[in-house]
């Protein structure tokens, strides 16, 4: 609980990072393949890589302190 009082912006962005990632797992229906394509694989790659960046930032600062 301290570290989410003393790292409000670093806790919210590993909420979202999270977020991302668990949507990213969801499997996407085949009307959404067709509309979205290629654009919605390059979003959900961006995605899943940004929350991975995050969490390991996350990490590294949790076990600095």
């Amino acid at each position: 609980m301290q570290f989410y009082r003393e790292q409000p912006l670093l806790a919210g962005s590993l909420g979202i990072a999270i977020g991302a990632a668990l949507g990213a797992l969801v499997p996407p229906t085949g009307m959404e393949d067709r509309i979205y394509g290629d654009a919605s694989d390059r979003s959900v790659d961006a995605a899943k890589a940004n929350a991975a960046e995050k969490y390991d930032d996350v990490r590294e600062s949790v076990r600095a302190e």
